[in-house]
């Protein structure tokens, strides 16, 4: 008979709990960032190194990385982010100078274009409304359609993630 989710995941809790306390005896547990006792935090896939590493891929030579983590930071569980500021998402994202929004639209072009996200002009911009996807099968239709820009080896790696996380996401 199988346990409860709950009762593993709570078991697997105190398990990391007592290493952190053997390893690092007089650590101030504030001083550690949890998703529950502090404000300002995002969900995001556990696989997200492996997608921002595909995303580079599929761009040829024109990183998105910290594009599209920046509009993780921005989003809530509906995958809507209100951009009411290109110019503070440029800067997250981490161009600067007098072509920063535009060096910043030229990647959410390139990132809708990959089918990552959708967008909707509005009194804030051309990306005042973006959609964010589930990566997951964006990043499956890619390597499916064979295009060879996201590597046999960068895929399997995330295949192989997902069924260590149960990721059932990318294995439909």
């Amino acid at each position: 008979m199988s346990r409860n989710n709950s009762v593993i995941k709570r078991e697997m809790e105190t398990r990391r709990q007592e290493l952190i306390k053997e390893l690092w005896p007089s650590l101030d547990f504030r001083h550690v960032w949890h998703r529950k006792r502090s404000d300002g935090y995002t969900t995001i896939p556990r696989c997200m190194s492996y997608i921002l590493d595909m995303l580079n891929q599929l761009s040829s030579g024109n990183p998105l990385a910290s594009t599209y983590l920046t509009l993780w930071c921005h989003v809530y569980d509906e995958g809507l982010v209100e951009i009411k500021s290109e110019q503070e998402l440029a800067f997250e994202s981490g161009f600067k100078g007098q072509r920063s929004v535009a060096t910043w639209k030229g990647k959410m072009k390139i990132l809708k274009d990959l089918r990552f996200i959708e967008a909707e002009k509005g009194k804030y911009g051309d990306y005042n409304y973006v959609l964010i996807y589930n990566p997951f099968y964006i990043v499956k239709y890619h390597y499916k359609s064979g295009s060879g820009l996201i590597s046999k080896d960068s895929y399997l790696s995330l295949v192989e993630r997902a069924q260590v996380i149960k990721a059932k996401d990318l294995l439909d």
